[in-house]
This record gives C-alpha cells, structure tokens and sequence, in this order.
C-alpha cells in the first residue's frame, strides 16, 4: 500500500493539500475524502494519538480510494505567519497544551474549569498532548491541532467560500462520487462542497459538526465554561446570532431563498451600536426560533415559520447523510439541535450516537484520535 502527496502545502491561502492513500485492489468504487476541522491538520486522520495507523489507513486497508485533505492555513510545521495570511487579515495561533487538554485529550481532570455531563466518562486518551506523527510524542503543540487564524469568528464566511470552492475541484467529475467524511468544522465545508456540486458527492459524514444552528454551544457561568446551547451576546457581529445560516456563516442553496437585508445599514445593524439595537429588529437571513426537539424534548434553535414556509436544501435531499457523536463528548449537549436542523430543511440524516448505537464507551471530541478509534472506523465502514 503506497501513500503520495499532492500540494501537502497548506500554508497558502489559495491551495488546499492532498494526501492519497490508493489500496492495493479496489473493492468499493465511492472513494472516500477526509475533511479535517479548526486548529487541526489531516494528519488526525493518519495516524491515533498512540502513534498507531488511523483512519485513512484503515479505510484505505478495506479497499477504499482514500484521499487526505489539509486545509489552508492548518498545515504542518508552518511558521506564526503563514504565506498568504495578509488576505485574510489574521494572525495565526496555536492551541496551548491546557487547551488540549481542557477540552480534548483530558478534559475530566479539568472539569473545574469546563463542564458536561458525560465528561466524566472520557477515557479513550491518555490525557497528554496528541503525538505529532507516527511514534514521535511531542510535548507541545502538535501538527494534530496546529495553527489556525484567530479572528475565526468574524472571517468564517471567507473561510468558508474558499474552501467550499477548494473541495469539489479535488472531486473528480468523470468517477464515482465521494464519500466526505468531514470533522467539526470540516463537516460544514462538506455540506458546503455538496451543496455546490452535489453530483460529486454520494454520502456525508459528520463527526461532531460545528454548531449548534443559530447559537453557540457553551455559557461562561462564573468562570467555567458550561455546554448548553444558547444566544450569543453579539459584540462586534452583524448578525444577532452564530451561523446565521443554520449549518454555515455564508448562504446555501435555501429554496424558498433567505431573506436579503432592504439596505447594507440594515445589514450591518449599525456595527459600533449593536447593542443598542433590539435582538428582535436585527437583520435575520433565516428567522429562528426557540424550539424542543420532538425526540430528545431538549430544547434548541429552529427555522421560524411566521415569516414563510421553512425552507429547504435540495441538492441535499438525495445524498444519504448521519451525524456521529461521542458519548463523552461536549457535542453530546447539542448535536442534536444539529439533526433536528437537517431535518427540518429536508436532509436524510440518521444520528449515531455511542455508546447507544456502537457500544463504545469513552469518546472525546477527537473519537478518531483515541485508543478505539478504529473500532469506530469499523461501524462506519459497515
């Protein structure tokens, strides 16, 4: 099983890199495309925290065409300041070992300072910072979470067009479609990808997507950081939520299409006044209200139908999707509001969960990093 490289240089802000795993002898013909998330690099899907082989191997092992995507400004050994950063206006941060540990590789010996419910559960990792490479532990900031811009928040939506253009131009249109698997944030650029050229694509896998809808998933409660979902008090954003879109910061493929603001002052609601401008009279391009989601009676964001019919996604609507969740993860506190959101706007979308749907116990955040990583990979290649 050979292993070669296109453009694995993601530090320029227009490439995206490539890492392809071919099998020796091809049994499925839907090749799979591994999408990584925020202060991460494709290299989570290479190898476990162990140094052992991950996913890509793994799945490249059960005869899947296998590519690796490395996304801008995440790359490997890049310096503080990536080439190309200037078009974006950002400067570049790595995650501190407190902050690998607080929210992924050990967050219950720092549940004083970030709380869940299920984080006590967390067991699948040896709670140090993940190894860089294959057997190489590194004591710092590793190339598994590395450097991404800071001012995430406020350039999403260009983050976001850049890469949901970058991802079907690595799909090739004359084989079969693929299957994206994309973690965090790498499973909104997915939706994205398919979105804009759902021909391309034949499933979606979402490993703990970016969300909830709407709103952001954690509350500052004295100190410690609590999960729940809840309404962002919106200092410098022009919009009175978080993806303001549902799933994404930019818009999708929405039939009947989002609303458009009447003037660009409406749209930027007056940025230096934010505050002063009622929650209610502040520009929505999907109006939203506070829901219960009918199979879990947690509550969560939806569309509001006061303003028009819901609206859907249909180039969506044909491509099977799931939605994985780990049973020791914060994303146990919302991605539900996630599933409740694509079903609303017309998605298949089934949600595994574990340990209910797997029986595997201990998953954080980072499922495919950890000591049973593959046995996940398993329940996803059934």
């Amino acid at each position: 099983m050979g292993v070669s490289t296109l453009e694995a240089d993601s530090t320029r802000a227009e490439k995206i890199g490539a890492v392809i795993f071919p099998p020796q002898a091809v049994k499925y013909y839907n090749p799979v495309v591994f999408v990584h998330g925020d202060h991460r690099t494709g290299d989570i899907w290479g190898w476990k925290a162990d140094g052992e082989p991950g996913w890509a191997f793994h799945f490249c092992a059960a005869r899947f065409f296998t590519f690796v995507l490395y996304r801008p400004f995440h790359g490997c050994g890049h310096p503080e300041q990536p080439a190309g950063h200037e078009s974006f206006g950002c400067v570049t941060k790595t995650l501190s070992k407190d902050e690998l540990q607080r929210y992924y590789t050990a967050p219950r010996s720092q549940s004083h300072e970030v709380y869940w419910p299920s984080v006590q559960s967390h067991c699948m990792v040896d709670g140090v910072c993940i190894f860089s490479g294959p057997r190489e532990p590194n004591t710092g900031p590793s190339k598994l979470t590395n450097n991404m811009l800071t001012d995430w928040r406020t350039r999403r939506p260009i983050f976001e067009r850049t890469y949901a253009r970058m991802v079907p131009e690595y799909l090739d249109p004359q084989e079969h479609p693929a299957i994206l698997v994309g973690h965090g944030s790498g499973a909104t650029i997915s939706w994205l990808a398919a979105d804009q050229a759902p021909h391309l694509v034949a499933t979606i896998v979402a490993i703990e997507p970016t969300g909830p809808p709407f709103t952001n998933g954690w509350v500052n409660d004295g100190g410690k950081q609590i999960f729940k979902p809840r309404f962002p008090v919106p200092q410098s954003l022009p919009f009175p939520c978080i993806r303001p879109y549902g799933l994404s910061d930019i818009p999708m493929g929405f039939v009947p299409p989002p609303l458009f603001p009447s003037s660009f002052e409406e749209l930027l609601q007056d940025v230096a006044y934010i505050d002063e401008v009622p929650k209610h009279e502040r520009f929505q391009p999907i109006p939203f209200v506070r829901s219960v989601d009918s199979l879990t009676r947690t509550e969560c964001y939806l569309q509001g139908e006061a303003n028009g019919p819901v609206r859907k996604l249909p180039n969506l609507k044909d491509i099977p999707q799931c939605v994985v969740t780990a049973g020791s993860s914060f994303h146990t506190e919302y991605d539900y509001a996630t599933v409740a959101f694509l079903r609303q706007a017309g998605m298949p979308v089934s949600h595994l969960k574990f340990p209910e749907d797997f029986g595997l116990y201990g998953n954080g955040h980072l499922l495919m990093l950890e000591h049973n990583g593959l046995g996940i990979a398993n329940w996803l290649i059934k």
